[in-house]
Protein backbone atom coordinates (compact mmCIF):
# COMPACT_ATOMS: atom_id res chain seq x y z
CA UNK A 1 0.00 0.00 0.00
CA UNK A 2 1.62 3.32 -1.20
CA UNK A 3 1.63 6.16 1.67
CA UNK A 4 -0.62 8.33 -0.42
CA UNK A 5 -3.19 5.58 -0.25
CA UNK A 6 -2.98 4.97 3.17
CA UNK A 7 -3.33 8.60 4.19
CA UNK A 8 -6.46 8.86 1.74
CA UNK A 9 -8.38 5.64 3.03
CA UNK A 10 -9.94 7.26 6.06
CA UNK A 11 -10.97 10.54 3.67
CA UNK A 12 -12.27 8.39 1.25
CA UNK A 13 -14.44 6.29 4.18
CA UNK A 14 -15.67 9.24 5.42
CA UNK A 15 -17.00 10.47 2.23
CA UNK A 16 -18.50 7.96 0.81
CA UNK A 17 -20.29 7.55 4.39
CA UNK A 18 -21.60 10.87 3.58
CA UNK A 19 -22.67 9.84 -0.02
CA UNK A 20 -24.35 6.48 0.81
CA UNK A 21 -26.38 8.71 3.68
CA UNK A 22 -27.25 10.84 1.54
CA UNK A 23 -28.24 8.58 -1.53
CA UNK A 24 -30.33 6.44 1.30
CA UNK A 25 -32.12 9.76 2.05
CA UNK A 26 -32.58 10.90 -1.26
CA UNK A 27 -34.16 7.07 -2.29
CA UNK A 28 -36.21 7.72 0.97
CA UNK A 29 -37.77 10.58 -0.04
CA UNK A 30 -38.56 9.48 -3.62
CA UNK A 31 -40.24 6.67 -2.26
CA UNK A 32 -42.49 8.86 -0.52
CA UNK A 33 -43.07 11.44 -2.71
CA UNK A 34 -46.97 12.26 -2.57
CA UNK A 35 -46.77 12.12 1.41
CA UNK A 36 -45.72 15.95 2.25
CA UNK A 37 -45.45 15.26 5.87
CA UNK A 38 -43.73 12.30 5.43
CA UNK A 39 -40.91 14.32 3.15
CA UNK A 40 -40.64 17.29 5.04
CA UNK A 41 -39.76 14.54 7.85
CA UNK A 42 -37.20 13.44 5.70
CA UNK A 43 -35.75 16.57 4.79
CA UNK A 44 -35.33 17.18 8.83
CA UNK A 45 -33.76 13.78 8.79
CA UNK A 46 -31.42 15.02 5.99
CA UNK A 47 -30.27 18.49 8.07
CA UNK A 48 -29.83 16.15 10.94
CA UNK A 49 -27.36 14.24 9.41
CA UNK A 50 -25.25 16.68 7.70
CA UNK A 51 -24.54 18.02 10.85
CA UNK A 52 -23.94 15.32 12.62
CA UNK A 53 -21.87 13.88 9.78
CA UNK A 54 -19.74 17.02 9.51
CA UNK A 55 -19.28 16.78 13.32
CA UNK A 56 -18.11 13.79 14.01
CA UNK A 57 -15.94 14.17 10.91
CA UNK A 58 -14.21 17.11 12.68
CA UNK A 59 -13.81 15.78 15.88
CA UNK A 60 -12.13 12.68 14.55
CA UNK A 61 -9.78 14.54 13.12
CA UNK A 62 -9.09 16.97 16.04
CA UNK A 63 -10.46 20.27 14.23
CA UNK A 64 -13.86 20.87 15.81
CA UNK A 65 -14.47 24.18 16.80
CA UNK A 66 -17.88 26.13 17.23
CA UNK A 67 -17.61 28.01 13.59
CA UNK A 68 -17.35 24.61 12.06
CA UNK A 69 -20.18 23.32 13.83
CA UNK A 70 -21.86 26.48 13.09
CA UNK A 71 -21.01 26.20 9.52
CA UNK A 72 -22.97 22.38 9.38
CA UNK A 73 -25.92 23.72 11.02
CA UNK A 74 -26.51 26.96 8.86
CA UNK A 75 -26.16 24.78 5.50
CA UNK A 76 -28.19 22.00 7.32
CA UNK A 77 -30.98 24.71 8.05
CA UNK A 78 -30.64 26.09 4.79
CA UNK A 79 -31.53 23.23 2.92
CA UNK A 80 -34.11 21.60 4.95
CA UNK A 81 -35.48 25.14 5.02
CA UNK A 82 -35.27 24.94 0.85
CA UNK A 83 -37.07 21.53 0.88
CA UNK A 84 -39.74 22.68 3.25
CA UNK A 85 -41.05 25.37 1.10
CA UNK A 86 -40.72 23.45 -2.10
CA UNK A 87 -42.96 20.75 -1.22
Amino acid sequence: MSIKLHYLKPVIFRYLSLVLGLAGLAAIFWFLWPNRLALRLVSLVLGVFYVLWGTVVHLKSGRVSLRVVAEYLGVALLGSLMLWLVI
